[in-house]
C-alpha cells in the first residue's frame, strides 16, 4: 500500500477511537500567509515586472522589502496559490561567431566526405 508503519498505526488508532468518521476527518488547515494584502499586491507587481529564476531569489526580495522569512517550500506554495508557475528558462547562445560556425560546418562536411570514402 506504500504506507509507512507510523502512518498505519495512526490510522488504526483513529479507527479504534471513532471508526470511519474519525478516519475521514482532516483537521489540517494549512499555514497562515505571512504577507498582508498590500504586501501581496506589491509582490505581484514585482513578479509581473521582473523575472526571478529561483524561489530563493524571491524569498530574498520578500525579506529585504517586508522583513518576512519564508522557506523554499513555503514560497513555492505561496506562488502557486497566487497563480504563478515555474518555467525553466531556455539557453540561447549570445552573439555567435558566424565565421567560426561556417568554418566548423565546412570542416565537418570535409570530415564526413573523407570518412565515407
Amino acid at each position: 500500500m506504500l504506507i509507512d508503519d507510523e502512518t498505519l498505526r495512526s490510522y488504526v488508532d483513529k479507527y479504534q477511537q471513532g471508526g470511519i468518521e474519525e478516519l475521514l476527518q482532516t483537521n489540517y488547515s494549512g499555514r497562515q500567509v505571512n504577507l498582508d494584502d498590500k504586501q501581496l499586491k506589491f509582490l505581484r507587481l514585482e513578479l509581473d515586472d521582473n523575472i526571478y529564476l529561483t524561489a530563493g531569489a524571491i524569498i530574498e526580495f520578500v525579506f529585504d522589502n517586508f522583513n518576512v522569512s519564508y522557506s523554499v517550500s513555503g514560497m513555492r506554495d505561496l506562488l502557486h496559490r497566487e497563480g504563478y508557475t515555474y518555467k525553466k528558462p531556455k539557453l540561447v547562445p549570445g552573439n555567435p561567431d558566424r565565421e567560426a560556425q561556417e568554418d566548423f560546418v565546412q570542416y565537418y562536411e570535409e570530415f564526413m566526405e573523407v570518412k565515407d570514402s
